[in-house]
């Protein structure tokens, strides 16, 4: 565990599940093109993005680079993250993209400052997924989009059958929903949307 979810466990605040280990590697092979692929017909270049919940900001480079010379801003909670992200965008030398630490929550941007917005694999990790939404809604201009994708872990199959492997995965995702998140969130986004 690292000290970042060590410190948001002993405070009570939300803490992200799948941790910044091997699910940050796992993270930093995300590109726009892998998935982001179905927003990026509604993006074009010049356009300015928010990308919440950037992670290690492999997506939100690749993003950057599309919308050049539109300007990018990739937030997270996690400070290595951020660090992460600002490393890589120096490494791929991509300059109209910034990183911030900052809560979906409570975006550090005045209202309506992106033309778009973007998340991928955070909705299902945050208590109130509504409030991040209208949140993601109010720094996206009238006429803006935003794109959301996730997974819904309820669909995941395991073959052959192993009560071992579906036992962790059920007590996996209770741990998941204790943290304040929800792993089949996904199956509601059309009523969420709304």
């Amino acid at each position: 565990m690292t000290e970042e979810l060590r410190q948001q466990q002993n405070t009570g605040e939300e803490r992200y599940s799948h941790g910044y280990g091997a699910a940050s590697e796992l993270m930093a092979q995300r590109t726009a093109q892998t998935h982001a692929s179905f927003f990026l017909p509604h993006i074009r270049p010049g356009m300015s993005l928010i990308d919440c919940g950037c992670g290690p900001g492999t997506t939100t480079v690749s993003l950057a680079e599309i919308l050049s010379p539109g300007q990018v801003v990739g937030v997270d909670i996690g400070e290595s993250q951020i660090e992460g992200a600002k490393a890589h965008a120096a490494e791929k030398k991509v300059s109209n993209v910034r990183f911030e630490v900052a809560s979906i929550y409570e975006l550090p941007f005045p209202d309506e400052t992106f033309d778009a917005a973007y998340a991928h694999t955070v909705l299902q990790h945050v208590r109130d997924p509504i409030a991040a939404l209208k949140e993601m809604r109010r720094v996206v201009k009238i006429g803006g989009v935003v794109g959301i994708r996730e997974e819904d872990w309820g669909s995941h199959l395991v073959a052959p059958h192993m009560p071992l492997v579906e036992e962790a995965y059920e007590l996996y995702f209770k741990y998941w929903q204790h943290n304040g998140g929800n792993p089949y969130l996904p199956r509601r986004y059309r009523e969420i949307l709304r």
